[in-house]
């Protein structure tokens, strides 16, 4: 008896969906979309998985633009609305991204925007086509109380106060996770530095990153981003540390690595071993190619075939991707996850025990203790995380 398979499993949303989510179709994509439009389709079920997934910019630009034709005309008017109101966002995003640039420029402080709109710029050369919802930038540790001035002289609120002694200790010791402002129109900016970026097995070192950094156009400025290769390592760990639940953050590696730019692959690889995430690296870009079908050099595809453990993550991840209801992961579903993207069982288990029990902002915020009981943060954390995502024994679903 013949199977079915695989993409004739997936309904006819997510497969529009994927082959909606790139900066450019190929022929087999304008096949693909064009006979999915022909038939029936749930229009609210595809949108809402597409901003789910942060693949919306893409599902609008193309199905407005070359497709706009042969869409049902009430269809059309609503999605030509979001892409108006996404475009608005964009552009106000890149406008508050450029004038931050400019405050850190004349603090004389080195920080370097990276995701967001100067991903928008490097990886698809226009803001419109990446969905962005906050600005990211990394610093130096040493530069974070005169990058925490800056952004509070700009109007921003701080997620930390450091009036509190608490906040104030958790500050100088470096909070595992990033530190949130939030301006008055409720853009979100969040800063990191080498104690925070805790998903890293070694940590960053800020004077070769500088070496290597690169300049982008965003909004019609001039702006400084990590190079490509830096870029790839940086978003690869960045997208196992989420699990790779949203097919957004595969299309950024997708198309950073599809760039008319000579990638140095060598380079890269080279940068996320020494840094200790060289399975994160080849995991994400076995996504690229699998989900997306991004071309990869033989030798690439040749060390993706070496890691056995990254054909098991991306079983784990596709299935969930695709699947018809979002199910949260367990406390030992995400451990184990954790544990299979490290290059050693060691190096897992050393990691997993630091991030489960140094203490990040949302713990701050779900317990109140005073400076002197911070230690039992590492207590409480776990309890938390435990609390937040079960220990497994029931699977909650809710439809995507």
């Amino acid at each position: 008896m013949n199977r079915p398979n695989r993409a004739s499993l997936l309904s006819p949303e997510w497969r529009l969906i994927l082959a909606c989510s790139r900066s450019r179709l190929r022929d087999s994509d304008r096949r693909q979309i064009g006979t999915l439009l022909s038939g029936p389709l749930d229009w609210a079920r595809l949108t809402a998985a597409a901003s789910q997934h942060s693949v919306e910019p893409l599902l609008l630009h193309h199905l407005t633009g070359e497709f706009a034709g042969t869409l049902p005309p009430n269809a059309l008017a609503h999605l030509q609305e979001i892409a108006r109101l996404k475009r608005r966002r964009s552009l106000l995003l890149a406008r508050q991204l450029v004038e931050l640039v400019k405050a850190f420029e004349s603090a004389e402080l080195l920080t370097v925007p990276y995701k967001g709109p100067t991903l928008a710029s490097l990886a698809y050369g226009n803001l419109a086509l990446r969905s962005s919802e906050d600005l990211d930038f990394a610093m130096r540790h040493q530069d974070l109380p005169r990058a925490f001035d800056v952004l509070v002289a700009a109007g921003y609120r701080a997620g930390l106060d450091r009036a509190v002694a608490r906040d104030a200790h958790f500050l100088d010791r470096g909070n595992p996770g990033q530190y949130c402002f939030f301006s008055p129109t409720e853009f979100m900016v969040e800063l990191h530095t080498e104690r925070t970026l805790r998903y890293f097995p070694v940590p960053l070192d800020w004077k070769v990153l500088g070496r290597r950094l690169r300049t982008v156009f965003v909004g019609g400025c001039q702006v400084r981003t990590f190079s490509v290769e830096d870029t790839l390592v940086l978003l690869a760990v960045h997208g196992t540390k989420h699990f790779w639940d949203r097919l957004g953050w595969i299309c950024d590696i997708a198309e950073l690595v599809q760039i008319e730019y000579s990638l140095d692959w060598d380079l890269s690889e080279s940068l996320a071993s020494g840094l200790g995430c060289r399975r994160m690296w080849l995991l994400a870009l076995a996504l690229a190619r699998d989900v997306l079908g991004t071309p990869l050099p033989t030798p690439i595809l040749g060390r993706i075939s070496d890691e056995r453990s990254v054909a098991a993550l991306i079983g784990d991840v596709r299935g969930r991707l695709s699947s018809p209801t979002v199910v949260a992961r367990s406390a030992s579903e995400r451990l184990r996850f954790r544990l299979r993207s490290h290059q050693s069982l060691l190096q897992g288990m050393r990691q997993c025990l630091r991030t489960a029990t140094w203490a990040t902002e949302d713990d701050l915020r779900a317990y109140a203790l005073p400076e002197w009981a911070t230690p039992l943060y590492a207590v409480l954390r776990p309890w938390r995380l435990l609390r937040a995502h079960g220990l497994g024994w029931r699977t909650k679903g809710v439809p995507r």
